[in-house]
């Protein structure tokens, strides 16, 4: 029984001995380069997979990072590991760049403050400042938050063209109505210059400047105020009006005067006493003599002139002042009578 007893402890000591051995081979340790920031690091380990190489060596991974096993991007990180394999790990960071307002984000392996500005400096220009609180030189972390204020100054060019000015000079030996240009007009041209200033993308300050770029001239026209004696058109066809019979018309404007007023020769230029019945004409477009009819004022006969009547003007002479502003001027046709 005794003898029993020690063969079976034999048996159990060696099988745990054996047990010993078999968790030892299975545990085989293996040794892992581990590259970040660019330095590699030797580790030995028992990790069987990517993920308990980093969860053993309490590595933590941003959303951003990148894992690398001999150079090639791990899908799963239940990949197996052995010993030689090198883990490399880029960090990347998102930051959050603010300019002038506008933000935008961008991702990156590491670097700077300042590699951020220099990566923006189209944007920034010469003229900005830095207000976030981080030093120039500091790493960049995970949505760190850069802001930028930039001065900027745009330049805009308009240019106005002001009209030329008319200036009327009468000339008297041109005939009336007629016009000519005897200084042709040119317009002013001024370009302004406006500078404005924005800072942090608001309008703040505005300067202006003004250049002549033509000198204007303004137009000179002459007017003709000669008048020139036209017979006014005539009727040649014959006929009778009220019982008179005549051989044409003319179609005049006329006027009334009366011998009454002040100032009003009670004679005409014919001699003749001036009542109504007298006509004063141009006796270029009809001679003195000749018997008129004219509608509304009756039976005339051109006996005097006046030096407004020229032309189709006819002037016709009333009893009293009264009548004479009555009639005031109005065109009128005249029956020059047989």
């Amino acid at each position: 029984m005794t003898k029993r007893i020690r063969i079976i402890g034999m048996v159990a000591a060696a099988l745990t001995i054996l047990t010993g051995t078999v968790s030892a081979y299975s545990a085989e340790t293996k040794t892992i380069k581990f590259n970040e920031f660019g330095v590699d690091r030797a580790y030995v380990c028992e990790a069987e997979t990517v993920a308990e190489f980093l969860d053993e060596k309490q590595i933590s991974l941003n959303d951003t990072d990148k894992i690398y096993l001999n150079d090639e991007a791990v899908s799963d990180m239940d990949s197996e590991l052995k010993s030689g394999d090198t883990i490399s790990l880029k960090k990347s960071y998102v930051v959050k760049v603010v300019i002038d307002g506008e933000k935008s984000e961008i991702e990156t392996a590491g670097g700077t403050v300042e590699d951020i500005e220099k990566m923006y400096a189209d944007k920034l220009g010469e003229n900005y400042e830095f207000k976030s609180s981080y030093a120039k030189t500091a790493p960049l972390r995970n949505n760190m938050e850069l802001v930028f204020e930039t001065t900027k100054q745009t330049v805009e060019t308009v240019t106005n063209e002001i009209p030329f000015e008319t200036e009327y000079v009468e000339n008297p030996d041109l005939e009336k109505g007629k016009e000519n240009i005897i200084q042709q007009g040119v317009n002013t041209i001024k370009t302004y210059t406006y500078y404005k200033t924005y800072v942090g993308g608001k309008y703040t300050d505005i300067k202006e400047t003004c250049e002549k770029v033509q000198e204007g001239k303004k137009q000179i026209v002459e007017k003709g105020t000669k008048e020139v004696v036209k017979a006014p058109a005539a009727d040649s066809s014959a006929g009778t009006i009220d019982g008179l019979k005549y051989k044409k018309t003319i179609s005049m404007n006329s006027s009334a005067y009366t011998a009454y007023c002040s100032g009003t020769k009670r004679r005409t230029a014919t001699g003749a006493e001036a009542v109504k019945g007298v006509a004063a004409v141009d006796t270029n477009v009809i001679p003195f003599g000749t018997k008129l009819y004219i509608p509304g004022y009756g039976y005339a006969v051109a006996a005097d002139r006046g030096g407004a009547i020229k032309g189709n003007r006819i002037d016709l002479c009333m009893n009293s002042y009264n009548e004479a502003i009555q009639w005031g001027r109005r065109n009128v046709t005249v029956y020059i009578l047989e």
